[in-house]
């Protein structure tokens, strides 16, 4: 083949209309600074131009060009040439509408090639390529296929399963079924204890993750943490994770401060440490040889111990609170990236704290104390010995 792929029209188009705009704000910004600095009237136009002059450039020098003995890449500045003998074969990274990347992997460990699908006539490039070098693709998927029958092999044939090979591949079913729903809903069930305060609710939360490492103990090893893609085992690190995630999520929502993270350590270690031993407790005698697998439980247990326990810490406390009035010394407002506002006062020290630090409040709070007023600082001693405590006006 002997051919030059280019960017189309059009995307040329929008990727000129895009600059064209990165340049209008340049200039707006120097005849109207946003940012009363030196550096504002500077730095921003200049980054602005950079950004403009970099994407049209990029846009109008982008292309491939294929020789039967090389392939050579153009973008921008940078060019890259690679030796069509050289090639080990082609990974070509699709969507639902078409090729999205075109990988080209080199023999030897080389720097390989990668292609973005916005030339015209990629898929052109992407049959020549498939014809004339390996489909990586189609050999990932054979070998990825071979392996799944081996696993279906090894689990008809356990007859800790069943007594029958029918009953193994229903037992089998079952794990995929139960693995399925246990993601799905452990996930949707989840995300409203983002806008519920309730303990009740934030012992199911808690439960999920543990829900999952029940399924795995009691699935006779058909359901894993983590599994290849396309094979015949199970895994719910989705749910496990994502439930996770969004009890840390949930601990952004208290609207309380913390005295101090000293006493956080120990029982967070305790409990991510508690959690890993659980977990390949729960594998039974299965040696841990993937390395995601042990990757998928060393991240669930320390993202779950971070939410479980500020979420418990804040939740289940019901220690006294005590009230500290503490006199404001300065008032500090600071105007976000969206336009909106953030309160700060400056404090005086008080009890847990040894010296005059700033403290992020709301308006009312921040309008209802002057300088030389006093706030009221309510503090307790955490469920788990991590002190809290929140902002009031006196």
């Amino acid at each position: 083949m002997n051919r030059t792929f280019t960017s189309p029209v059009w995307w040329k188009l929008i990727y000129g209309a895009l600059s064209t705009l990165l340049l209008g704000g340049a200039v707006y910004i120097i005849f109207h600074p946003v940012y009363p600095t030196l550096a504002g009237k500077i730095l921003a136009p200049a980054v602005l131009a950079y950004l403009a002059v970099t994407l049209c450039f990029k846009q109008l020098m982008n292309k491939v060009i294929v020789n039967p003995d090389r392939i050579t890449s153009v973008e921008g500045f940078k060019s890259t040439t690679i030796a069509t003998a050289d090639i080990r074969g082609v990974r070509v990274v699709t969507t639902t509408k078409g090729p999205n990347l075109v990988n080209i992997e080199m023999k030897g460990g080389k720097p390989g090639l990668s292609i973005s699908a916005d030339l015209e006539g990629i898929d052109e490039l992407v049959t020549w390529l498939k014809g004339s070098h390996t489909d990586l693709n189609a050999k990932d998927k054979k070998e990825s296929d071979k392996i799944s029958q081996l696993e279906l092999k090894e689990i008809l044939a356990d007859t800790h399963l069943g007594a029958t090979t029918e009953e193994r591949k229903q037992h089998l079913d079952k794990a995929k079924s139960r693995a399925k729903w246990y993601n799905i809903l452990g996930t949707l069930l989840v995300v409203p204890g983002l806008f519920i305060d309730n303990t009740y609710y934030l012992l199911f939360m808690l439960m999920v993750p543990v829900f999952g490492i029940v399924l795995v103990a009691t699935s006779s090893g058909l359901i894993k943490y983590n599994t290849r893609d396309n094979g015949q085992y199970s895994n719910v690190a989705a749910g496990m994770f994502l439930g996770s995630m969004i009890l840390v999520m949930k601990m952004f929502g208290h609207g309380f401060h913390y005295a101090h993270f000293s006493s956080f350590w120990l029982p967070y270690i305790a409990m991510v440490a508690v959690l890993i031993f659980v977990m390949k407790l729960s594998l039974g005698k299965e040696i841990l040889s993937m390395m995601g697998q042990r990757f998928v439980i060393v991240v669930i247990a320390l993202v779950y111990g971070i939410g479980a326990t500020v979420n418990m810490n804040f939740f289940f406390d019901h220690s006294a609170e005590q009230v500290y009035p503490v006199e404001v010394l300065a008032h500090h407002v600071y105007e976000t990236s969206k336009g909106g506002h953030t309160y700060y006062v400056t404090l005086e020290k008080w009890g847990e704290q040894t010296d005059s630090q700033d403290e992020e409040v709301s308006f009312a709070v921040y309008n209802a104390a002057p300088l030389g007023g006093k706030v009221a600082i309510h503090l307790t001693a955490g469920f788990l010995h991590i002190p809290l405590y929140r902002i009031t006006a006196q």
